[in-house]
């Protein structure tokens, strides 16, 4: 787990300051369930939770961060924020798929019943720090924005999985 909370530029994002609280890890404490255990035990993998803060996009949008690292050493940032309107949720959204290299798929963003609760894209990024592009899954439910980057779509999705918010 890191613990320094500093300045850094990561994919022409600048961290402003390390303010935000860490989220717990993603996946149930050893204390859950037998069913979480299977779960935990069928994918594999665990995701902990880094420094947190927040940054500024090349756009001018305020987003809270969170880093996690999985427990085979693969590295992944959250992205994410409560605009308070739906409309600025997705305007934020337009904006970072602007900036994306390729949009591999786009699609509704489905709630647990089904039903269409905002946008969702998976995304091909420019690194901002001259190594290989990020991959991306990026979504807006209700007035909230968020996001998942890392170098692999394998644990994006993963994390994605297992994500609350």
């Amino acid at each position: 787990m890191i613990h320094a909370r500093s300045p850094m530029l990561l994919c022409g994002l600048v961290v402003l300051c390390g303010a935000f609280p860490c989220v717990p890890s993603i996946l149930p404490s050893p204390q859950a369930s037998k069913s979480a255990e299977h779960t935990r035990a069928k994918i594999g993998i665990e995701f902990v939770s880094g420094d947190s803060g927040e940054i500024m996009t090349p756009d001018d949008i305020h987003l809270g961060f969170t880093n996690y690292k999985s427990t085979d050493g693969i590295n992944l940032r959250v992205l994410y924020e409560n605009f308070g309107d739906a409309a600025h949720a997705a305007q934020a959204f337009d904006k970072e798929i602007a900036r994306a290299t390729k949009i591999v798929k786009r699609s509704p963003k489905l709630d647990g019943r089904g039903k269409v609760v905002g946008q969702r894209a998976e995304v091909l990024l420019q690194s901002g720090d001259g190594l290989p592009t990020l991959c991306a899954v990026m979504w807006t439910d209700g007035v909230k924005y968020h996001e998942i980057r890392s170098r692999s779509m394998k644990h994006i999705l993963e994390l994605e999985k297992h994500y609350r918010y």
